[in-house]
């Protein structure tokens, strides 16, 4: 009895697997909480590959980067409505934010 073909994913595919598992565990843990062994192996690739993946197409990319800031932002935003906005901007911007 043969064993049942692996599926070969593409460069492109393969790269946006591990943005998805990148991003799943910064929000589980933070960007600084997260391991490069953690994400190679929740993606079931090995740490070697992780590196070579980084040095060809820029890992982090710029959804993983993208992603990381919006959750900076939105704890800012939510600390500032917890703590109330002392400043003028900062007052303003949650101002704005009630009205979208």
């Amino acid at each position: 009895m043969n064993a049942p073909a692996t599926q070969r994913h593409t460069a492109e595919e393969r790269r946006q697997e591990i943005i998805e598992v990148a991003q799943d565990l910064f929000a589980e843990r933070g960007f600084y909480g997260t391991s490069t062994d953690e994400i190679a192996r929740r993606a079931g690739i090995s740490q070697p590959y992780l590196f070579h993946v980084e040095a060809v197409s820029g890992f982090p990319s710029a959804e993983v980067r993208s992603f990381f800031a919006i959750g900076m932002l939105l704890n800012v935003i939510a600390s500032m409505q917890l703590m109330g906005a002392k400043e003028k901007w900062a007052a303003r911007l949650l101002e704005g934010l009630k009205h979208k």
